[in-house]
C-alpha cells in the first residue's frame, strides 16, 4: 500500500467546484479500491488523505485528468466554460503535486492550469516511444483503455482487442530494431519454417511467431523480474505463470473472440495487470 495526504486552500467563487471534484474524486477512489479522506480544516481549506496500491493511485491520477475538467464544465457558475476546463485541471495539479515526494509545500492553493504540471502514467508505454509516432499513438490509446478498464467503462473484450494490438505493434518494432543475424540465430531455434520466413520477409511473421521471436531473444522479462512487475496487481489470484504464458494466453482468448464469439473472459480481469506489465518492459527496451 501506497499513501499521500494534501492541503490546499481555495475562494468563494470556486467552492462549487471544489465540491463537484471531490465528490467525483471520491467516488472513483473507491471504484479503484482506494480511499480518499477529507477534514474541512477552516474557511475554504481542505485536507485531503489518500491511501491505495501504488499502480491504482497511478490510475486515479489518470482518471481525474481524464474526467475532472469535464465535469468542472457542468458546474453551474458564472466562469466560462474554458475557465471551469483549467480549474479542473488545477484540481487534478493538486492531487499530483501532492503525490510527489519533492515537492514540498504544506498548503497547496487551488489555481487554473492549462495542463497538469508532473504526469504518473499507468503504465510506461506510450511515453517511451516519442521516436515511433505510429507506435506512441496507439499506446496513448492502450493507455487510456487501461484506465477506463479499470473503472468499469469498457468490456474486458475490448481490452483484450486493444492489449492484443499494442503487443503486436510493440513485438514488430523490436524485432525491427534486431539485427538480421540474430533473427536469423534465433529463428533457426524455433522452426525451419520461421527461418525461411525471416530470411524471405520477416514483416510476414504470425503472431505466434513475433511471441516465440520475443522469447527466443531474450525480450520478455525473467520470472523474477516478472513477479516484482506484478506484485501490485489487485488480482486475488496467485501470478506463478511466466510472461511467455501470458503473451501466449492473450493470443489464445483473443482468437478465441474473434472466430468464435465468446462472452466476457475472466482472464482478463485478472491477468490485464500481467499483460500490461510485459507490454512496459518490452517498450523500455525499445528507448
Amino acid at each position: 500500500m501506497a499513501g499521500f495526504d494534501f492541503e490546499f486552500v481555495y475562494t468563494e467563487v470556486q467552492a462549487a467546484f471544489v465540491e463537484a471534484c471531490m465528490r467525483a474524486a471520491k467516488v472513483r477512489a473507491r471504484a479503484l479500491k482506494c480511499s480518499w479522506r477529507t477534514q474541512r480544516i477552516g474557511m475554504n481549506q481542505i485536507y485531503c488523505q489518500v491511501n491505495g496500491q501504488t499502480r491504482r493511485l497511478d490510475l486515479l491520477g489518470r482518471v481525474l485528468e481524464m474526467d475532472l475538467p469535464l465535469i468542472c464544465q457542468g458546474v453551474l457558475s458564472p466562469q466560462s466554460p474554458s475557465e471551469s476546463f483549467r480549474l479542473g485541471l488545477g484540481f487534478v495539479n493538486l492531487f499530483l503535486r501532492g503525490r510527489d515526494s519533492l515537492f514540498d509545500e504544506p498548503l497547496q492553493i487551488l489555481r487554473s492550469a492549462k495542463q497538469t504540471v508532473l504526469y504518473y502514467p499507468v503504465y510506461e508505454l506510450a511515453g517511451a516511444v516519442p521516436a515511433v509516432p505510429v507506435l506512441q499513438t496507439r499506446l496513448f490509446i492502450t493507455e487510456e483503455m487501461l484506465a477506463d478498464f479499470a473503472l468499469g467503462r469498457i468490456k474486458g473484450l475490448v481490452l483484450l482487442e486493444e492489449l492484443h494490438t499494442a503487443a503486436e505493434q510493440i513485438m514488430k518494432e523490436s524485432l525491427n530494431r534486431t539485427d538480421k543475424e540474430s533473427l536469423g540465430q534465433a529463428s533457426s531455434k524455433v522452426s525451419q519454417q520461421l527461418e525461411r520466413t525471416v530470411k524471405s520477409n520477416p514483416n510476414r511473421m504470425s503472431w505466434p511467431e513475433l511471441r516465440a521471436m520475443c522469447q527466443e531473444l531474450g525480450y520478455f522479462p525473467g520470472t523474477k523480474h516478472f513477479n516484482l512487475l506484478t506484485q501490485d496487481s489487485n488480482s486475488h489470484i496467485d501470478h506463478t505463470h511466466t510472461p511467455n504464458e501470458v503473451v501466449a494466453e492473450l493470443n489464445r482468448l483473443r482468437n478465441i473472440a474473434k472466430h468464435q464469439g465468446s462472452p466476457d473472459q475472466p482472464w482478463i480481469h485478472w491477468h490485464w495487470e500481467c499483460v500490461s506489465a510485459v507490454l512496459e518492459y518490452l517498450v523500455r527496451k525499445l528507448v
